[in-house]
C-alpha cells in the first residue's frame, strides 16, 4: 500500500484517499456523520455545488463524494480567490520539471472545492 504524505490541513477536508476496511454495510457501521448514509442529502449537496459553480462561470471538472460529503473539482481561475475570500487556502505545493504545482481547497458552506494551479518557474 502507498503511504501518502502528511498534509498541513485537517484530514476531514480532503477526499478520502485511503478507505478503512468495510466489514459490513455502511448503515450498520458505527461511524457518526458518515455522509454516505443519506444519499438524498449527498445528491442535493452535489446539485447545489454544481449550480453554484455554474452560476459563477466556473469550469467543473468533476463532482464527487466521500465519507465527508460532497466535493467538486474545478479548473483554476483568478475569480476563485474573490468568490471564496478567506474560505480558501493553498494546501500543498511542489516544483516539478520547471513547473510549480499548487493544490488549493475552498469551502462553500460545508462543501469542499478543489483546484490545482500550474505556474512556470523559469
Amino acid at each position: 500500500m502507498n503511504d501518502f504524505p502528511a498534509f498541513p490541513y485537517p484530514e476531514h477536508l480532503m477526499p478520502a484517499l485511503r478507505w478503512q476496511p468495510v466489514s459490513s454495510p455502511i448503515t450498520n457501521r458505527e461511524v457518526a456523520g458518515d455522509a454516505r448514509t443519506c444519499i438524498d442529502k449527498l445528491l442535493d449537496d452535489q446539485r447545489r455545488i454544481y449550480s453554484w459553480a455554474q452560476s459563477h462561470h466556473l469550469a467543473v471538472l468533476s463532482i464527487n463524494a466521500d465519507r465527508n460529503g460532497a466535493y467538486i473539482c474545478v479548473a483554476a481561475q483568478p475569480s476563485l480567490y474573490r468568490l471564496l475570500g478567506d474560505e480558501c487556502t493553498k494546501v500543498c505545493s511542489r516544483i516539478e520539471n520547471g513547473l510549480a504545482l499548487e493544490y488549493w481547497i475552498g469551502l462553500v458552506g460545508e462543501i469542499r472545492i478543489f483546484w490545482r494551479e500550474v505556474k512556470c518557474v523559469h
